[in-house]
């Protein structure tokens, strides 16, 4: 979520004026952008780093959405639906989170 945030904030002297997401194509290399997410981490008083597999797979898809993740995420979303309609099993507290790279996720209640 935090490369996501950078991708969509336009206060960052890489992006400029808001732009498609094609963008991320312009850039010379993962370098970039491992250096941008490097510095929001500072900015926002993050102490650990990021990932390097996390930076190329940004830059490979191109900051969009894959249809691997819409169809787990959409698969996820419509179990909780039959769970509520039948009222037979508890549904997620709060919060879900699906982390693609490594195919875990977890429920969090707040």
């Amino acid at each position: 979520m935090l490369i996501f945030r950078l991708l969509t904030s336009n206060n960052r002297s890489i992006i400029g004026k808001p732009k498609p997401v094609d963008w991320i194509k312009e850039l010379e290399g993962e370098t970039e952008l491992a250096a941008c997410v490097t510095d929001l981490f500072k900015e926002w008083g993050i102490q650990s780093g990021i990932k390097e597999d996390y930076v190329k797979e940004i830059c490979r898809y191109g900051a969009c959405e894959l249809h691997t993740v819409a169809s787990f995420i959409g698969g996820a979303a419509a179990h909780e639906v039959v769970k509520l309609i039948t009222h037979q099993y508890v549904p997620f507290h709060d919060c879900y989170i699906y982390n693609a790279m490594t195919g875990s996720s977890v429920t969090l209640k707040f």
